[in-house]
């Protein structure tokens, strides 16, 4: 019996010890020494028994100035967070499990800052905002923030990039030195960062690099024309503004103007000299005959390369306006009707109400008026819409805006026609275009067939006369009053004929 009962006290007192085993807490989050920029912070703590002997789960902290338990959970084996909103400040927290049984443990104790500012970037200048030529600049960057900072950077923005450099700290301040050594634009900025993620930045702090060389520079917007309606023919007034960009003196250069590109051959008028100082600038001046099309007029700096500069393609550019192909040629008519009797007698009356057409051709044309035919036709009536491009070449008017195909034709087809009635003959399907933007007169284009070798159609080998046409339309408003006529002809057609370049004839059909 003595064995038996030692072996029972044995067993009872195993059970005991199983019994007596307290809770454990495990504190997963936040980390020792955190730093949270929000004021809302989760804290993840579990609890376990290993005697499954339920308890509860509580949060201590001195968030509200004393150490004392905040907040408290039923739990089993589990874990849970707890969800708090903090002020800033320097904190200590800890997580603590009681079992049923009242056995207690307490997790060990972590520090916690909750930083909700940004730092304070008190100050942050470079010593100078301009470079001529390589050069060194120091940056200075002063921050503070409440409870520490992890980063301050310099940002620095260059032609050929971005880097951020770690600044030093030094004598209360922050700073780096940059060596500048590409020509453009830069830029820097201060980036502060504290531990808690907090982050401020700096505007930029703009710096022009120059070369160390002179740097002529013209654009477009610096080639002005006095105005933009020029006819054929008159005075064009043409201002360049030269500028030296660069932060060196130029010495003596060239100053160029071009018609239509910058090749041998196109050169409007003189070379002009200037001289320009450093980030200075000043107009050089051209005059010329304006032309008919586009007056595309470029200027060409230094065309003698006398300068050295670090950029050259800088160096040329160019303007433009347009001189419409198009005249207009407007009028009244009126006509005096002679009438003789078998007796002699003799009768005059002036009619002002005529009927008929008004015609404009080269003065060298000699016109067969039973002969005429609608451009873009043949002979037989059948469509030929080459006729147009083949006029253009003839009027080397081929690229103008206004070429006689652009105005007359649209996708290919004839963007109007409308029949005439010349010396009593029937013309049908003459192309037209409007005189007038009031619609009261209208271009139409003949060609004269009786200068045709035997290809049936108006060609540019035979170059037959051409012919423009309009319809008298009495006391009209058109696009300069009230008039009978007008009409518009391409101001090539005087040139059509080369023997004479200068005029064109005008001639009526009178009813």
């Amino acid at each position: 019996m003595k064995f038996l009962w030692g072996i029972l006290i044995v067993f009872v007192f195993s059970m005991g010890f199983v019994l007596a085993l307290p809770p454990s807490v495990t504190l997963h989050s936040p980390d020792d020494n955190f730093f949270s920029s929000s004021s809302s912070v989760d804290f993840n703590c579990s609890f376990s028994d290993p005697d499954y002997d339920l308890g509860n789960l509580s949060l201590f902290g001195n968030f509200s100035g004393v150490w004392q338990e905040v907040d408290r959970y039923e739990v089993g084996n589990l874990n849970h967070v707890f969800s708090e909103t903090i002020s800033e400040g320097n904190y200590v927290w800890a997580c603590v499990a009681e079992d049923n049984s009242s056995e207690i443990t307490f997790g060990e104790n972590r520090s916690l800052v909750v930083d909700l500012t940004f730092p304070k970037i008190n100050l942050f200048e470079l010593n100078d905002s301009s470079v001529c030529g390589n050069k060194t600049l120091e940056a200075i960057c002063n921050v503070s923030d409440n409870f520490g900072l992890s980063a301050v950077l310099l940002e620095v923005t260059k032609p050929s990039g971005a880097k951020n450099l770690t600044m030093d700290f030094v004598s209360g301040n922050y700073t780096e030195e940059v060596f500048v050594n590409e020509t453009g634009d830069w830029s820097f900025r201060c980036f502060a960062e504290d531990y808690a993620g907090n982050i401020n930045v700096t505007s930029s702090f703009d710096v022009l690099s120059y070369s160390g060389l002179p740097e002529l520079y013209i654009n477009s917007s610096k080639l002005v024309f006095d105005r933009q309606d020029y006819i054929e023919g008159e005075v064009v007034s043409l201002s360049a503004y030269v500028e030296n960009i660069g932060c060196v003196d130029s010495s003596e250069f060239n100053v160029s103007f071009f018609r239509d590109e910058v090749s041998f051959g196109n050169q409007l008028g003189l070379n002009q000299s200037l001289v320009l100082n450093a980030f200075s600038g000043d107009f050089v001046n051209l005059s010329y005959l304006s032309y008919i099309g586009k007056n595309n007029i470029f200027v060409f700096l230094d065309s003698g390369d006398e300068i050295n500069e670090h950029n050259e393609s800088n160096n040329v550019a160019n303007n433009s306006f347009s001189v419409t192909l198009w005249q207009e040629f407007y009028g009244n008519v009126s006509a005096v009707k002679i009438l003789r009797t078998k007796n002699n007698f003799t009768y005059w009356t002036s009619d002002e109400n005529v009927v008929g057409n008004i015609f404009v051709a080269d003065m060298e044309s000699i016109v067969d008026w039973l002969s005429l035919k609608a451009l873009g036709r043949d002979i037989f009536g059948s469509v030929n819409l080459n006729d147009f491009s083949e006029v253009d070449n003839l009027f080397g008017t081929t690229n103008f805006e206004d070429s006689i195909s652009n105005t007359y034709l649209d996708g290919g087809a004839v963007k109007s026609q409308e029949d005439f009635v010349v010396h009593k003959k029937n013309i049908n399907n003459v192309p037209i275009i409007n005189s007038t933007s009031s619609g009261n007169f209208v271009t139409g284009i003949l060609w004269d067939s009786s200068d045709d070798t035997g290809d049936n159609e108006f060609s540019e080998g035979d170059k037959e006369d051409l012919v423009f046409v309009t319809k008298l339309n009495n006391g009209a408003v058109g696009e300069y009053g009230v008039y009978d006529y007008e009409i518009t002809v391409p101001v090539e057609l005087r040139s059509y004929d080369s023997s004479d370049s200068e005029e064109v004839y005008l001639y009526y059909d009178l009813v």
